[in-house]
């Protein structure tokens, strides 16, 4: 008997796509243990190379027994899902992951001798669906878009190239050039860095994942944090290392704020901005940690 299991992971806030400029700071990655890396890297490998939707195969050939099937399988599904989630938080400018699927197969196998049933499983099938967006045409629009972003931050800074400056631009850029869009059955778009900048339409997970696309092409060390404000509403900023300490920024408030949340520290952040460990992974697990962030601000 052939058993399949696919699991869809539709994820509102996940993308991700080609381009010629890669996430410099990979601070999720570097937390996922041994196996969940390699799958990190197969998945990072199969974005850039791949021109279409097309599965990862990993082929097992892998006897289990059939009463522990369910627990050992999920040791493969969890390692992959963790994986999938470090790429999204690491990776902006991979912005059209907008599913995944894992699969496997096998067969039922009885061992006459030892009386026992097993499963042998032939594959398991890792296929991240992008729905189109990683079109050669939408990569050129993301590539010109992402320049033209670089150099008016470039414009902005001016000679002052200090990375507090630097980033300084980067909030002013991304708060004031990006158009906050909430209507309802919003596009997909919006909640990646595609939407902020070629679209100038965006969500705040939009707003925070160009932020740190800019921050990983000027080398600053950045990430990716989702959680709630007031409790109820999701939401999602940046954390930002400077002269070796780590503050918030949160670019899609800091227009309406008048930048009072870049640069911030906890002691004000914490005030508005809930941290929820659990809505970093797909599996809401609370694996991935954040840096500890200095009290006061910049």
């Amino acid at each position: 008997m052939k058993k399949i299991i696919s699991i869809l992971l539709l994820l509102s806030i996940f993308v991700i796509q080609d381009t010629n400029v890669y996430a410099n700071s990979t601070y999720y990655k570097n937390q996922l243990n041994d196996q969940s890396k390699k799958y990190y890297s197969d998945l990072k490998n199969n974005f850039i190379t791949n021109k279409g939707d097309a599965p990862i195969k990993y082929l097992l050939n892998e006897y289990i027994v059939d009463s522990y099937l369910e627990d050992e399988i999920a040791v493969y599904l969890k390692n992959i899902k963790l994986a999938y989630s470090a790429a999204y938080l690491d990776h902006p400018e991979y912005y059209w992951m907008k599913a995944c699927v894992i699969s496997y197969s096998g067969k039922d196998y009885y061992d006459d001798v030892v009386n026992v049933l097993y499963t042998r499983i032939n594959d398991i099938n890792v296929l991240v669906k992008s729905g189109g967006l990683n079109s050669s045409s939408n990569k050129k629009k993301y590539n010109k878009a992402f320049k033209r972003a670089v150099k008016k931050v470039n414009k902005i800074r001016g000679k002052n190239k200090s990375k507090y400056n630097t980033l300084k631009a980067i909030n002013k850029y991304v708060s004031t050039t990006i158009k906050y869009s909430n209507k309802k059955n919003k596009p997909f778009n919006t909640h990646t860095a595609y939407g902020a900048f070629v679209k100038k339409k965006a969500v705040c997970d939009g707003y925070s994942k160009a932020f740190k696309a800019l921050c990983d092409y000027y080398k600053i060390p950045c990430l990716l944090e989702i959680g709630y404000v007031y409790k109820s509403t999701g939401h999602a900023w940046n954390i930002v290392k400077l002269k070796g300490k780590w503050y918030y920024v949160d670019s899609t408030w800091n227009k309406s704020s008048k930048n009072r949340f870049f640069l911030a520290g906890s002691k004000l952040f914490n005030k508005t901005h809930i941290h929820n460990k659990k809505k970093m992974d797909v599996l809401s697990l609370g694996v991935f940690k954040t840096p500890k962030v200095s009290k006061s601000n910049y």
